[in-house]
């Protein structure tokens, strides 16, 4: 029998429709009932999703019409100590907007957010405040993705704790390998084989031919029960199911003449025959495919050449949505860039500077350590240039571990994206001008203003200075030697970090953390609403109350 052999092609861009997802069977005609059967319009492919997101590029969600490039972004569950602050920061690659966000905490921890969307990548920086005795915990977590096909459906995610549960799919790919021609009355057989690229699941569900009479594929189309809304011009022939990603399907004896084929796979469904995205979260599984069309001749059995031709259909270029600016623009970067590192400390209990470093010609802003079972030391961090690593012994053997490091190009200047604020390379003047903002002042000796209710700054290698002038500010010096000041009578929280730093309260409730592990700290109290965490070796004077 000569072959033929379709290309998968996935699926189907703003230019094609097709997709199927449940097929029934119909009389001793061959021909078959189409029921569910989905239109899947506006597509995304695994290869458009960007790998730079910072989560995962292999797969995509469902838009109530279509698939979008999607994917979630947590922090995880954070153990967060006594009068301090952390944070949590994701930034995208190009194209994608923030389609949801959540967070959760214990206690009294307040988390504000701070987001930045752009064609050229988005922002988001989740900031933690605990303001009171005793360890909490709190995590963030957020839905992204591209603008193609709209965004992504609300039935697709649920809150659970502290991230989402979402339904994800990976997108199938078909071949079919088989007859070219046969004789009239003869069947002719087709081996059909999906596959998911990204290896993420192991095809299972329905396959279907399809006769198609027009220029171009028009299947049935459904809604997610199975009821038939509309019926396209195209007839079923045969179907069946896959076992191991692979299924046969025969047409039935055909008149002598030339037809036009292609087959379709109707996606991962429940146990219910339902599609998987019309499911409640969280499901993982296949999107629809479609082949592409090729010819059968059915000739009679003296004009059957053996070993005739191999035929291929042609394969389809996928091009990026016009709505989805910049998604492939040559040169263009994101203004942040992160890196996320998660381990289980070994014995040894640190983690090498190689792998929390920036990429090249990209240098630090901001670093975070934390753990959902531990509250981690103030004094973790080391390193120069671009490597930020944790020293070996650190950190107790068998703790979980997120470590994050924020970068940003170095030659980068000073800028403003939405309520963050982002110091350069050098020494900068740095000022909050909304309310709940964030500054990742980065490195050299800057001075940073908190003038804005619910803002924090965050300092890093260098000698800052960072002023609180407003209620429920906080400030964070970082590695080095700082100067954290309050200058309001509203709550304040003032975290040294590592390093002989000098912190002054002012007459309201100012929450002074300087327990960094190592003696040097000055701590000035200006009244006894003023409460102190220190270290044996810390210099404390006025009239703290010291926990």
């Amino acid at each position: 029998m000569s072959a033929l052999e379709s290309r998968g092609r996935g699926l189907p861009t703003t230019r094609r429709r097709g997709g199927v997802r449940r097929l029934l069977a119909a009389g001793a005609t061959g021909a078959l009932a189409l029921g569910a059967l989905v239109a899947v319009a506006p597509t995304a492919g695994a290869s458009e999703c960007s790998s730079q997101t910072g989560g995962s590029n292999d797969w995509v969600m469902w838009t109530g019409g279509g698939f979008t490039c999607g994917y979630q972004a947590k922090s995880g569950k954070k153990k967060i100590g006594s009068f301090n602050t952390q944070t949590w920061t994701h930034s995208t690659a190009l194209g994608y907007t923030k389609r949801d966000h959540r967070w959760k905490q214990t206690g009294g921890v307040k988390v504000s957010y701070m987001y930045y969307g752009s064609d050229l990548g988005s922002s988001i920086t989740f900031t933690a405040f605990n303001s009171e005795d005793g360890s909490r915990h709190w995590g963030a977590t957020t839905i992204w993705n591209t603008a193609k096909g709209g965004t992504v459906s609300s039935s697709q995610y649920k809150g659970d704790d502290y991230e989402y549960k979402t339904n994800r799919f990976h997108v199938s790919k078909i071949s079919v390998t088989g007859a070219s021609t046969t004789t009239p009355g003869t069947p002719a057989s087709y081996s059909v084989k999906v596959t998911d690229p990204d290896g993420g699941t192991t095809p299972g569900g329905t396959i279907a031919l399809l006769l198609q009479p027009g220029s171009k594929p028009d299947p049935t189309k459904s809604d997610c029960d199975g009821k038939v809304t509309s019926q396209g011009t195209d007839t079923g022939l045969a179907q069946g199911a896959l076992s191991g990603g692979t299924g046969t399907l025969k047409t039935p004896g055909l008149a002598a003449g030339t037809y036009t084929l292609y087959a379709v796979y109707a996606g991962s469904v429940n146990s219910k025959g339902r599609p998987l995205y019309c499911d409640s979260p969280s499901k993982e599984g296949l999107t629809a495919a479609q082949s592409s069309s090729w010819t059968l001749t059915v000739t009679p059995a003296a004009r059957t050449a053996a070993g005739s031709a191999v035929l291929s259909a042609p394969g389809e270029t996928v091009t990026p949505d016009a709505d989805v600016p910049g998604l492939r623009r040559a040169g263009a970067t994101p203004p942040l860039v992160v890196v996320d590192r998660a381990y289980v400390a070994g014995p040894r209990g640190g983690a090498p500077a190689r792998r929390l470093a920036c990429p090249a010609a990209w240098v630090p802003v901001q670093v975070n350590a934390s753990s959902p079972t531990r509250v981690l030391p103030e004094q973790l961090f080391a390193g120069t240039g671009t490597k930020q690593g944790i020293p070996a012994g650190t950190v107790p053997a068998g703790t979980r571990v997120d470590a994050q490091v924020v970068c940003r190009r170095g030659t980068a200047g000073v800028r403003t994206l939405g309520r963050t604020v982002l110091g350069s390379a050098r020494t900068d003047r740095l000022t909050t001008r909304r309310p709940d903002s964030t500054v990742l002042a980065g490195r050299g000796d800057d001075h940073v203003v908190v003038s804005t209710r619910g803002s924090a700054a965050f300092g890093f290698t260098g000698a800052d200075r960072i002023v609180v002038t407003a209620a429920r500010g906080a400030a964070h010096g970082g590695p080095g030697a700082d100067v954290l000041v309050a200058r309001t009578p509203g709550t304040v929280l003032l975290v040294g970090g590592s390093g002989p730093d000098r912190l002054v309260g002012a007459a309201g409730r100012t929450l002074i953390n300087a327990r960094d592990g190592a003696g040097g700290d000055h701590v000035v109290c200006r009244s006894a609403a003023n409460l102190v965490l220190a270290d044996a070796g810390d210099r404390i004077e006025g009239p703290c109350t010291v926990r």
